[in-house]
């Protein structure tokens, strides 16, 4: 279900303007390392 989530933010990510893409990308990786880290915790 997690990955789901991943592939909407992506798209909602892609439909805003490109100067919004790369902060959208740096939320999604920070996002991503929190969803990976805390299972290995």
């Amino acid at each position: 279900m997690i990955s789901i989530q991943i592939i909407i933010l992506l798209f909602l990510c892609f439909g805003l303007e490109k100067n919004q893409v790369c902060t959208c990308i740096s939320i999604l990786l920070s996002f991503a390392a929190t969803f990976f880290v805390l299972p290995l915790c």
